[in-house]
């Protein structure tokens, strides 16, 4: 799930102005056609979080089964320095 999501994310625009690579902790749950609901970002980082949250809002997953309502899954998405 961690890399399918990954997968639909751009490089965080506040993440190019540090050096290195950043590991996000996301919390979110899933629509009945498995889009991405209610994301939680933690990071202190206002614009990090900003961006973060709206893409994964345009997200949408492929699982196996159908999301299980109110279920909360948690992410630990890697970012690489470009």
């Amino acid at each position: 799930m961690e890399q399918q999501l990954a997968s639909q994310l751009t490089y965080p625009e506040a993440l190019r102005e540090g050096k290195g690579g950043s590991v996000v902790v996301v919390q979110f749950r899933l629509a009945e056609n498995n889009s991405v609901l209610t994301p939680t970002v933690f990071t202190a980082n206002e614009k990090l979080k900003s961006d973060l949250t709206r893409q994964l809002l345009n997200a949408k997953l492929t699982v196996g089964e159908q999301a299980t309502p109110g279920e909360v899954h948690t992410a630990r998405l890697h970012f690489k320095a470009e």
